[in-house]
């Protein structure tokens, strides 16, 4: 009877021992699948989050690129028409921009900070461009303008553009010397035009003009 009860307490003991080690076991191997795990769901999302910001602004930078024809119709005034011609894309590599010439213009470049629109056929008429930064002095610019123009000629007529979209708040200075015309146009910048200074140069007033304006207006900072 004795033996029976030793034999049932140890059979117990046994059974107890074996529950406790499994529970230990279960208990480390939950820990290591813990351990092992991938980031809180949370962490996850900022990280959806930041990459899409990253994707919107890389696309909002793309869709500011402007990609350019080779041939563009541009359209001017003279005398109350309004004339119609092909521009061709030139691209300066001195100051970084493109503009579209007609046909006989071309660009080139004049020394560092300055382009030159050539016409091919009257030296003497020509456009040099420019490029200006945004913050620049402009009374400074016009007063130096002032005393190129009385070069030509000592008197000297200002206007600004206030009839005009694109042109609007534009310096427009003219002088001539009979045989030689003269305009300097100071564009203090805006979104669809650079800050600049472009001056005109012809051997008599008229259309040219216009065409020259046209061709200015076409001009856009490379990037």
């Amino acid at each position: 009877m004795k033996k029976k009860i030793l034999l049932l307490l140890t059979m117990g003991l046994s059974i107890l021992f074996a529950s406790a080690c499994g529970t230990t076991q279960n208990s480390n191997a939950n820990e290591d699948a813990t351990n092992g795990a991938s980031p809180p769901t949370e962490e996850r999302q900022n990280e959806n989050e930041d990459t899409g910001e990253e994707v919107d602004q890389s696309k909002e930078e793309q869709d500011k690129e402007v990609i350019r024809l080779l041939e563009q119709q541009l359209t001017y005034m003279f005398e109350g028409a309004s004339h119609e011609e092909t521009g061709f894309l030139n691209t300066s590599t001195n100051q970084g921009f493109s503009l579209y010439v007609f046909e006989g213009f071309q660009l080139e470049s004049e020394e560092p900070g300055k382009d030159i629109v050539l016409n091919a056929d009257d030296k003497k008429t020509y456009m040099r461009v420019e490029l200006l930064n945004q913050d620049t002095d402009w009374n400074m610019v016009e007063a130096a303008s002032l005393e190129q123009l009385k070069v030509v000629s000592e008197t000297v007529d200002r206007n600004v553009w206030t009839n005009d979209a694109l042109l609007d708040g534009t310096i427009i200075l003219k002088a001539n010397s009979g045989n030689e015309w003269v305009q300097t146009l100071l564009f203090k910048g805006k979104d669809h035009l650079p800050a600049m200074k472009v001056t005109m140069h012809a051997s008599k007033d008229g259309e040219i003009f216009s065409k020259m304006i046209a061709m200015a207006l076409t001009i856009q900072a490379v990037k």
